[in-house]
């Protein structure tokens, strides 16, 4: 018997008997590794993959080994520098490759590491045995070295270490897994007590891990699905199900539960419902609505629904570490089939917590109720009929899910456009009550305001006509003033002009500045003439008391009379001035640029005149007509954007949804806006803002009006100022916080008040100024307010 056990032991150690161990153990962990592939196939599950992992590895470490026995079969390496060691490696390499397969199916990160940290540990003992092996004696049996024995107690100690860990853990099929590792651990334990001290390998290993190996085959069984018509397991306190049970339940109760799923339902009742109805239409025994990991790692099961007793869950909190696997699938958003698995942490915390003897297989899909942030998992387990989740189940829940979530998402919109609607039918409801009330209210109003009209109509026109006239009178007076001024200082120069000698130029250059000098003489005659025309206009002024039509028509005519001769002295005094041959001394230069100067002054108190006679002119002739707020507002600032751009400045227009139409001459709205938009600009520092607002402006009269307001930036008028800001006798120019430079503020005052409009400033020191205007509305208009 004895020599029958050595004999056997022999074959396996020694070529080419070794080849039954290497064929056997490979055989194994290939026909493992395909059932493996077929079982991950058929369910996906994550245990499953991690069984392909593992089988893999180990088939190929057994392969490792079957080349390194040919190479020294061949004679290609020694067998005492490599083989020993490799088969050593290779063993305590697959030992713990069989460990982690059986106490480990689920992914867990500490397991994962620790074991690779034990085959680095394994590989890096093979090094050094290497190294140290090829300096030993050539002949000595690798059985009888010490380092045999390290190996041999290395190999036992994973052995006893996975065997403790799968009796605490009782994995699925732990007991397969439990014998695996006995018998080699037999095996070993005999080899180190009873070593072949003549061989390089250990055949009573060889022989227990071909005992051993065919275990393998239970292992990809443990997680394959089970038939959905398992009856379930017999207890007092478990209802008996029927075998043949349908895959989902849609009866017509049910359909009218996912029909009343709406966003209006109570958040407690809507989480309640679809968790009855999911297990319901699953024909899952335990439905849980859990909620994803928040900022402190927490998971909350908001309610559930236990089919088999008909009973409701409260809500629970757990840590998301109690689950791993569920709380990274909520975190991606993806679906999760796990079967029962007596390992896994997220079915025994589930266990305890739902205080079940197991927790049975997992289903769980992704859900979003109502905020796109509150992000759900819907779980599905079947703790009492053991019902397994295939992949159809998985697709089918995903579909709920998202039925419920378009469902939810279609009715969103109704609550808010019905309260929408009632606050609409409120305010509507209450604005006619207010326009019958106002309608009422105006018509008493408008009686007592027609009579109060007629009285005193004769007396307004003929006040509004003699302020008019005073106004002209005023301006006229400053005019002529401020001719006299300049035409006295243009003698002065013209006179020392003449009588500066100048240098001896060439001939030419004399010539020349002979035509200059007389063409002077000649604009200084007609300067004269103008002063006599202007001493006549002013007695006769002074006898009216008034610019009337007609004088006004004069003063228009003078002015465009003077503006020739002012354009020749212009031009000849540029050409003195240009000359660059030394003619003109310093001082007879400085005359001409006087001269010029004051020319330039005169030619702009002209074009006054002419603004402001045709201003008085044309209010006597004005064409009312029902004219675009709006538009007449495009066409100002259109006008002036070569300003606004220069300065970078924004303007923002504020005008009701309901176009106002003015009635009013649109020759003189666009000349009003542009003037005040002009004001705001030249005042408006670089990048600021311009306002343009308008809206309706009821005085309880007959005529309704607009109010339009125009405010800049220019950081105020002071108070003092404010009586010169629309006055003929005042220039603006030198007045803080308005940007006109001549009397356009007091044009649109003219023009606002000829056609029955009101016109004030308001201003905030430091901030700026704002122009408000009272314009009349279009009959149109009155009738909408």
């Amino acid at each position: 018997m004895g020599s029958l056990y050595h004999q056997i032991l022999n074959i396996l150690t020694t070529p080419p008997g070794n080849l039954t161990y290497h064929l056997v153990l490979a055989f194994a962990a290939a026909g493992a590794l395909q059932s493996a592939l077929s079982s991950w196939r058929q369910s996906e599950f994550p245990q499953g993959r991690r069984m392909v992992i593992g089988l893999a590895l180990l088939l190929g470490v057994r392969a490792a080994l079957f080349l390194g026995a040919g190479l020294v079969w061949q004679g290609i390496t020694p067998p005492q520098a490599l083989l020993p060691i490799l088969d050593r490696v290779i063993t305590i390499l697959g030992i713990i490759l069989i460990v982690w397969l059986w106490c480990f199916p689920e992914p867990s990160q500490t397991p994962d590491i620790a074991s690779l940290l034990l085959g680095f540990v394994t590989l890096v003992l093979g090094i050094f045995n290497y190294v140290w092996g090829s300096a030993q004696a050539a002949g000595t049996p690798y059985n009888s070295t010490w380092f045999n024995v390290v190996w041999e107690v290395a190999a036992l100690f994973v052995l006893l270490l996975g065997g403790g860990l799968v009796a605490m853990r009782r994995p699925n099929g732990w007991g397969y897994g439990l014998t695996m590792l006995g018998v080699m651990a037999g095996g070993h334990a005999l080899h180190l007590a009873l070593p072949a001290a003549g061989s390089d390998f250990p055949g009573v290993v060889r022989l227990a891990q071909m005992a051993a190996y065919p275990l393998l085959f239970p292992l990809p069984q443990r997680f394959s699905p089970t038939p959905s018509h398992a009856p379930a397991p017999s207890s007092q306190q478990t209802p008996l199900l029927i075998h043949k049970r349908r895959r989902y339940n849609v009866e017509s109760h049910i359909l009218e539960g996912i029909f009343n799923i709406s966003p209006e339902t109570p958040p407690e009742e809507l989480q309640l419902t679809i968790t009855r109805l999911s297990s319901q239409i699953m024909l899952a025994d335990l439905s849980l609505l859990i909620s994803t990991p928040d900022d402190r790692g927490k998971m909350h099961v908001v309610c559930g629904y236990d089919l088999i007793r008909e009973e409701q869950l409260g809500g629970i909190s757990i840590s998301s570490s109690k689950l791993p696997l569920l709380a990274t699938a909520l975190r991606r958003g993806q679906a999760l089939r796990l079967p029962a698995s007596s390992t896994s942490q997220d079915f025994l915390n589930l266990s305890k917590l739902l205080r079940l003897g197991r927790a049975g297989h997992l289903l769980s899909a992704p859900l979003i109720l109502t905020n796109e942030e509150e992000k759900f998992g819907l779980i599905l387990l079947s703790p009492y009929s053991n019902r397994s989740w295939s992949k159809a189940d998985q697709e089918y829940i995903i579909h709920l899910t998202k039925a419920i979530r378009k469902a939810l998402a279609r009715d969103t919109e109704t609550p808010a456009l019905r309260k929408q609607l009632s606050n609409t039918q409120q305010i509507l409801e209450s604005a006619q009550r207010e326009l019958e009330e106002t309608r009422e209210h105006t018509q008493t109003l408008h009686d007592k305001v027609n009579s109060l009209q007629k009285q005193a109509e004769g007396s307004q026109d003929s006040s509004q006509k003699l302020e008019k006239l005073q106004d002209a009178q005023e301006k006229t007076h400053e005019i002529i003033a401020n001719l006299e001024v300049e035409k006295t200082e243009l003698e002065e120069q013209l006179e020392k002009l003449g009588k500066r000698a100048l240098p001896a130029p060439d001939k030419q250059l004399k010539k020349e500045l002979k035509l200059a000098l007389g063409e002077v003489a000649r604009l200084k005659n007609i300067l004269v003439e103008a002063d006599q025309k202007l001493e006549s206009f002013k007695r006769q002024s002074k006898e009216a008391g008034a610019l009337s039509e007609t004088q006004m028509k004069s003063v228009s005519a003078l002015t465009q009379e003077l503006r020739q001769p002012l354009a020749s002295m212009v031009g000849y005094t540029d050409i003195l001035l240009g000359e660059s041959v030394g003619i003109l001394g310093s001082l007879q230069r400085q005359f001409l640029e006087r001269i010029r100067a004051s020319t330039e002054r005169i030619r702009a108190l002209l074009n006054t005149v002419i603004e402001e006679a045709a201003i008085d002119i044309e209010s006597l002739s004005l064409d009312p007509s029902a004219v675009s707020l709006s538009e007449a507002i495009d066409h100002a600032i259109t006008e002036i954007s070569a300003q606004i751009r220069e300065k970078q400045i924004s303007m923002r227009v504020d005008l009701p949804k309901k176009l106002l139409k003015l009635l009013i001459d649109q020759d003189s709205l666009h000349q009003i806006l542009l003037n005040l938009l002009k004001n705001a600009s030249g005042v408006t520092p670089p990048e600021g803002e311009i306002l343009i607002r308008a809206r309706d402006y009821d005085e309880l009269s007959e005529q309704n009006f607009a109010l339009v307001q125009i405010a800049d930036q220019g950081g105020g008028i002071p108070v003092n100022e404010m009586p010169r800001v629309f006055s003929r006798l005042y220039n603006t120019a030198d007045v803080e916080g308005v940007g006109d430079q001549g009397t356009g503020l007091s044009i649109v005052k003219t023009l606002v008040e000829a056609q029955q409009g009101r016109v004030w400033v308001d201003s905030e020191e430091g901030v700026g100024a704002t122009f408000s205007l009272l314009l009349p509305l279009a009959a149109d208009e009155m009738d909408d307010v």
